[in-house]
């Protein structure tokens, strides 16, 4: 089993990928991840789910996809369908089959990627199916840390300076507005998706008894809940 970082060409970008791969793969799951900072929390979780999913015989994809991460691409000319052709592009390099785990804001983009792009099953971890929810969460974060740290803003003026096409610092990074209302507009596949199988952490809903680690600034170690999640990427 080896463990390496890979970049890979899809879509007019190069998308860094850390690659988990056994001796003779079965397949390959490619892991999609949540938005900001909730990124940085989830960062272990994903790469100790490729080490359980390679020590079972698949190879696992981490993708940084364009903006994110160590992406070379600069978040700031990157838009919504950007992220979606990245990813359809890289399960379209892979050899059949092919599986997604994905957590958050990151499922929105697997799901759309996988209607074009077909896969052999999507696990989805407290999905996000309507992007301006979503957004709204960031901009709340936003305007409570502003309280703090000044100047003092509110949703509302965050809004409308996304409606006046101005980039928002959001979590550390700067987001341009374009991609701000393309996350907002972004919904959850119709009838022409096969679906997600959904699980939660927190609850032990869908046997999964673990904390929701995106919430947490110094999450625990994972080792357990990877397992559990390797276990139903592969069910």
């Amino acid at each position: 089993m080896t463990r390496e970082i890979v970049s890979v060409e899809v879509a007019g970008c190069a998308v860094p990928c850390v690659a988990h791969r056994p001796a003779a793969p079965r397949g390959v799951v490619i892991c999609v991840q949540p938005f900001l900072e909730e990124a940085n929390r989830t960062r272990r979780l994903f790469n100790m789910v490729g080490t359980a999913l390679a020590a079972r015989g698949w190879s696992c994809l981490l993708p940084d996809l364009p903006g994110c991460g160590e992406s070379p691409h600069a978040l700031m000319q990157v838009r919504w369908q950007t992220w979606v052709e990245a990813l359809a592009g890289l399960i379209a390099r892979q050899e059949p089959p092919v599986r997604l785990f994905s957590i958050r804001l990151g499922a929105l983009v697997a799901a759309q990627a996988a209607v074009r792009v077909p896969v052999e099953r999507h696990v989805a971890l407290a999905p996000v199916d309507r992007g301006d929810t979503h957004l709204r969460h960031w901009l709340r974060v936003r305007a409570l840390a502003s309280r703090e740290i000044g100047p003092e803003v509110s949703v509302a003026d965050l809004e409308g300076e996304i409606a006046a096409g101005r980039p928002l610092l959001l979590a550390g990074a700067r987001v341009p507005a374009e991609l701000a209302q393309e996350i907002a507009a972004a919904r959850w596949p119709g009838t022409d998706y096969a679906g997600a199988a959904v699980y939660r952490l927190g609850s032990g809903i869908g046997g999964i008894d673990a904390p929701v680690y995106w919430q947490l600034a110094e999450p625990p170690e994972p080792g357990a809940a990877a397992l559990q999640i390797a276990d139903l990427v592969l069910a």
